[in-house]
């Protein structure tokens, strides 16, 4: 497994939230996006014309692929 500082992974989703949408017409794109993939940590946000992603240099170990969205609120 591993750990992620929270004090990282928050600088992390204020870079991306910025491109997150507002119009809360379109909840996916009201959002950011953490996704685990081959054994790395990406966020990315988009409104529709922006789009943030972010890698994590982190080498963490995980048993399948995940994907979830943080609201842009608690981003």
């Amino acid at each position: 497994m591993g750990n992620i500082p929270a004090s990282e992974l928050r600088s992390a989703l204020k870079r991306v939230a910025i491109a997150a949408s507002t119009d809360e017409s379109r909840p996916a794109l009201c959002a950011v996006q953490l996704a685990l993939v081959n054994e790395k940590v990406c966020l990315t946000a988009a409104d529709g014309f922006r789009l943030a992603s972010y890698h994590l240099d982190h080498e963490l170990v995980f048993h399948a692929k995940t994907s979830l969205l943080i609201p842009r609120s608690a981003a």
